[in-house]
């Protein structure tokens, strides 16, 4: 994202409700608003099958960069399903820090999306990029998560060996 001109804000809604509010907002055209919605993309399983799916990152928040000004935030405020800018004790929206901002954008790409690392399952089929066995294929037979491996069915001489291998080391096929 962009370098902003503006502090940062956080508008509650209900959850579920973000991208609608979002849309309400920017639907003001308040000069130099800018709206943010982080959302994550997530492999879900239903009825055993697999498929994906974005959630806000925030369910019940997304972002406002706005020049703070009191006409803009009563603007804001009449908004149906709005339920608050975050304020501080008296009122007044509290700023996020543009450090913890620019965490945030670090981990969307362009379309506020924040993609899902990969999942390896048994039974995929699998190629190695990486160290002395490149370019080898093979099928996974486990997965450890806690260690961030995966066992791998090889060929060698006209048999098949197990080899345990890291994430890292290896790619979907």
């Amino acid at each position: 994202m962009q370098e902003d001109l503006f502090n940062w804000y956080v508008i509650q809604t209900k959850a579920g409700d973000e991208e609608k509010i979002k849309e309400k907002v920017d639907k003001l055209k308040i000069e130099n608003l800018k709206t943010f919605l982080p959302k994550r993309k997530l492999l879900l399983r239903k009825k055993g099958k697999f498929f994906y799916a974005l959630k806000a990152l925030y369910p019940g928040y997304f972002f406002v960069n706005f020049k703070f000004e009191p006409s803009i935030v009563k603007k804001l405020k009449k908004i149906q399903g709005l339920i608050k800018i975050l304020s501080n004790k008296n009122g007044i929206p509290k700023q996020v820090p543009p450090n913890e901002m620019s965490l945030i954008f670090s981990l969307t790409n362009e379309n506020e999306i924040i993609l899902p690392s990969e999942a390896f399952f048994v039974n995929d089929k699998i190629k190695i990029i990486s160290g002395p066995l490149l370019g080898l294929e093979g099928q996974i037979t486990a997965v450890d998560k806690r260690k961030k491996r995966v066992k791998v069915k090889l060929p060698f001489f006209n048999s098949f060996k197990e080899v345990y291998l890291s994430y890292e080391l290896v790619e979907k096929i």
